[in-house]
């Protein structure tokens, strides 16, 4: 499952990459420029405008905007939590649920399951919550301590929106209640201060 996204997200970098790159070459049906303008300066440093002109002659600008994204992934060999910067090319904001997904991603030799994830944001709290098979073996039966990918994902999570101080993990709507470790749904996983 997570190698199928990073099939798509590794072709949604590619296709942009490409929409960028293109310019000057017209063909008869559609022609992709990227323009800059003076008007346009503000956006120009913050983003890249790409126009699409298609058949009619109607034209749409399209916005990709270069983000930076934080990851906080393992070391293999050590088992030591390091960070990992991504430029993500996106039109649209960056979600917890693309954090977390990416973390996961990143983690997908060491996960040995298949893993969905629920997110609800309240305030200045956010849980992740993880539909999984087994509750007892969340991320498998032979990975490193479970502190360590829930330390990866929280780590991730408030390097990348300040608005989030505290972090609660569940599996299947429930309590985080696995062999390796119990978490209560009143008290947060991590409090950022």
């Amino acid at each position: 499952m997570f190698r199928r996204v990073k099939c798509i997200l590794a072709t949604a970098f590619l296709v942009s990459t490409v929409l960028m790159s293109c310019g000057g070459g017209q063909t008869e049906k559609s022609q992709i420029t990227s323009e800059k303008t003076a008007s346009e300066s503000k956006l120009a440093t913050s983003g890249t405008v790409i126009t699409i002109e298609g058949e009619e002659g109607k034209s749409s600008d399209i916005n990709i905007t270069p983000k930076k994204l934080t990851v906080y992934t393992l070391d293999g060999e050590k088992n030591l939590i390091v960070p990992l910067a991504t430029v993500v090319t996106s039109e649209d904001e960056i979600k917890p649920e693309d954090v977390v997904n990416s973390v996961l991603l990143e983690l997908e030799d060491i996960i040995a399951t298949d893993i969905s994830v629920g997110i609800a944001a309240e305030n200045e709290s956010i849980t992740v919550d993880f539909e999984v098979k087994d509750t007892k073996y969340p991320f498998g039966s032979n990975n490193p301590p479970e502190s360590l990918i829930l330390d990866c994902i929280s780590y991730s999570i408030f390097e990348n929106f300040s608005d989030y101080t505290k972090i609660y993990f569940k599996t299947n709507g429930e309590a985080y209640n696995s062999k390796q470790l119990k978490l209560s749904e009143e008290k947060p996983f991590m409090i950022d201060e």
